[in-house]
């Protein structure tokens, strides 16, 4: 199959909602992963991983690990979702996508196997699975020496935990978010969450609210597993629409960050963590100073869509935050960068998504919101999501397009516009000013 009939035949596939796990029309189990890759000589089982978990921070997570370790030297692939533009952007190594060329080729065997399970009226993969064990097949192919593995959603049945175990688990913030699937707690959360601690592997995690941290504790210590909670930097040294400065107590040294968030500073305590007990465990050699390397990596971490600055004429953020802990750290971002201001907000999220909750928390900010349909099957329709808010007493208008959003919101613009909901709709929003 070429590339183009690869992408043809995984569009018509169905699409995974929460709505159709809870009707049972969609599984949300390990069988079809594991059967698929048994049946491709379980490309996984001969790779190192670091899988990472949570609820905001993942990608970013990542980001900053991927550039430590392969600024080292380490062949590091990472696999992230979901993507913002191209498919190929789940499926790197040191950062570069994945080629068409090999997409077609390693995902042509893995759709002959698929439909090899279909006839046998085994189960059969989804669209994440089939990129899953594609992207295991390149990782083994090129020779990875290390791979970020980041977990769809929740972890006890998420695809990505056909692994063994991994080198490290690592865990970003932990909060309330699909749970019409993983429960309505976050002890509930997190237990689903935990379900990608194996004996065998290190776990390292953010400091968390005290329900996860119970169940933290409590299932590591049931699987003998060592566990550390990261220190997170406080001390902020300079920040400014430029970057920011953070004194890191485990380099016990200032490092500059790229990433303007926030909330970047702990995420990228975790990686810095994560990368030094990974070198070390790996016992690869350097004639760099690790911390020095660790540094370099941090600094030069990109990331899109993470409080990600595009224009400055009006100053324009795209964010993809699309629940309520996403939304709260792009307030407290907002205020920060910008304190005092009235914000223009280009809004489309999902319909299964808390996004009431979320306009309540950045809504004493709003100037006006533009409100978009995403490209999306679970989309929140523009008109009727504009509807809701001018109901809640916010000035808010429907676009037809990412186009005349953009316009509106220059038009209403005090000088602040901020792009931010589902990562669909911020990733088109991103190409939008890319092309013009």
């Amino acid at each position: 199959m070429t590339y183009n009939e690869c992408m043809h035949y995984l569009k018509h596939l169905p699409v995974f909602t929460p709505a159709g796990v809870l009707s049972g029309k969609i599984t949300y189990d390990l069988n079809a992963i594991t059967e698929l890759c048994r049946r491709l000589g379980n490309p996984q089982k001969k790779l190192t991983f670091v899988h990472i978990t949570g609820t905001n921070g993942k990608g970013s997570t990542s980001a900053f690990l991927r550039s430590i370790l392969s600024g080292a030297g380490l062949k590091t692939g990472s696999f992230t979702s979901p993507e913002l533009i191209d498919y190929e952007e789940q499926t790197r190594i040191d950062g570069v996508m994945i080629s068409k060329e090999s997409v077609a080729r390693h995902l042509t065997r893995v759709i002959t196997v698929s439909e090899e399970m279909r006839k046998e009226g085994r189960f059969f993969p989804s669209v994440f699975e089939m990129t899953l064990a594609m992207s295991f097949l390149y990782f083994l192919e090129e020779q990875c020496d290390i791979v970020l593995l980041e977990v769809g959603m929740g972890g006890r049945t998420d695809a990505t935990n056909v692994i063994d175990a991994p080198l490290l688990a690592l865990f970003v913030r932990i909060s309330k978010d699909h749970t019409q699937i993983l429960g309505h707690t976050v002890k509930e959360i997190t237990t689903e969450k935990a379900g990608i601690i194996k004996s065998g592997c290190r776990v390292l995690s953010l400091p968390q609210e005290e329900e996860a941290r119970a169940v933290l504790d409590e299932t590591c210590k049931a699987l003998h597993v060592p566990l550390s909670y990261v220190e997170v930097p406080t001390r902020v040294l300079s920040r400014s629409i430029e970057g920011q400065d953070v004194y890191f107590p485990l380099l016990d040294a200032p490092v500059h960050l790229s990433l303007l968030g926030t909330y970047q500073p702990e995420n990228a305590a975790l990686a810095a963590e994560a990368a030094s007990y990974v070198l070390e465990q790996l016992k690869y050699p350097t004639l760099c100073n690790i911390n020095d390397m660790i540094m370099q990596g941090l600094a030069d971490t990109t990331w899109p869509c993470r409080f990600e600055l595009v224009d400055r004429n009006p100053y324009t953020i795209l964010d993809g935050g699309h629940n309520e802990a996403g939304a709260r750290v792009l307030f407290d971002s907002l205020t920060t960068y910008f304190p005092g201001k009235k914000i223009t907000f280009i809004f489309g999220v999902l319909k299964d998504k808390a996004y009431r909750e979320m306009v309540d928390i950045v809504g004493p900010l709003a100037e006006c919101f533009i409100t978009v349909t995403p490209d999306s099957p679970r989309a929140k329709d523009a008109g009727e999501l504009a509807g809701e808010l001018q109901n809640l007493g916010y000035h808010a208008k429907s676009a037809s397009s990412y186009e005349e959003a953009l316009s509106l919101g220059r038009e209403a613009s005090t000088g602040i516009l901020v792009g931010f909901g589902s990562l669909y709709f911020v990733g088109k929003l991103r190409t939008f000013f890319s092309q013009n």
